[in-house]
């Protein structure tokens, strides 16, 4: 039987795969779920079969689960696998394509499927655009984007198996360090502040931390301001090589809108604007906005917030 392998190290991730995953399923389809957390857990969203990875030794890798994951593909006659989009997600995806001369489609937000066509849609010019693409030959590697699908409660008896990940001998991990920076998740937030360089200098920035700490959110940033200026963690900056911002409301101030950074934002329920200048692009990509001096606007937005704030 031909089925629907799911995998990533992200959980969030794998269970909102599990969902979709069993919409694509065709009657004579189970879906496969492969990870480290428990079979109980990918059973309550969807998995008819799980395989359970041993816990990464101290010297493992995530990359480390692909011999194991081609092992799976064989012996499932896997003929659609979804693996999260994760920097280690795409790397291990393009190996699983590459070893079992498969169709890989990168970054995906919609999959459907009519009898053996599957229809794909993904992000093209930078985000500005949508792509759809018709694939009838199997196997089909899909990398899936973070919070594109609702993760469903579908409780099923499940058949579980553990699975040994072998070492890699011809990578040898020196050295382990814990980043110093706190980072926080952009991407799982609901509400995201995103200054650009409209600011005049990093001790600016504060006045950006406070809204989003008033109006519940997080604070991000465009890339420039991580890359060029430093003033904050490359880890926080929104863009097409960075973090998407996919809450209900994103609020950008003093970002021109440039279009590497609008393709970060495109997925916000909600977008606000705050910029100087009545020309710039980011008109074109926000619900709501105002043109003026941001040094101006933030405390009066700020004081107005907190007035109204139940």
């Amino acid at each position: 039987m031909s089925n629907i392998l799911v995998f990533s190290e992200n959980r969030e991730l794998l269970c909102e795969m599990l969902g979709k995953a069993c919409e694509l399923a065709s009657d004579n389809q189970g879906v496969v779920a492969s990870g480290w957390d428990s079979d109980e857990e990918y059973a309550k969203f969807g998995a008819d079969k799980s395989y359970i990875f041993d816990k990464l030794s101290e010297s493992g890798r995530v990359e480390d689960v692909v011999p194991c994951l081609k092992e799976i593909v064989s012996r499932e006659d896997a003929s659609i696998i979804l693996i999260g989009a994760t920097k280690r997600g795409k790397e291990i995806a393009a190996r699983i394509a590459a070893a079992k001369d498969a169709v890989c489609i990168t970054d995906c937000k919609e999959i459907g499927r009519e009898g053996s066509t599957v229809e794909v849609q993904r992000m093209v010019y930078g985000g500005m655009a949508l792509k759809v693409e018709k694939i009838e030959r199997f196997p089909l590697v899909v990398t899936v984007l973070p919070r594109m699908f609702a993760k469903k409660e579908l409780q099923k008896d499940i058949r579980s198996e553990a699975m040994s990940i072998p070492t890699d001998s011809k990578i040898n991990l020196i050295e382990r360090k814990t980043s110093c920076i706190q980072v926080v998740d952009v991407e799982a937030a609901d509400r995201v502040v995103v200054v650009g360089r409209g600011f005049e200098k990093k001790e600016d920035l504060s006045m950006a931390q406070e809204l989003a700490d008033v109006i519940g959110g997080v604070l991000a940033c465009t890339r420039p301001i991580a890359e060029d200026y430093r003033w904050m963690p490359e880890g926080v900056y929104v863009g097409l090589t960075g973090k998407s911002s996919k809450g209900k409301l994103n609020i950008s101030l003093g970002a021109s809108g440039q279009i590497h950074y609008v393709a970060g934002i495109v997925d916000a329920n909600v977008t606000v604007a705050i910029d100087a200048n009545e020309q710039a692009p980011i008109w074109n990509a926000t619900d709501y906005g105002i043109v003026g001096d941001l040094y101006s606007i933030l405390p009066e937005l700020i004081a107005e917030i907190k007035k109204n704030k139940i």
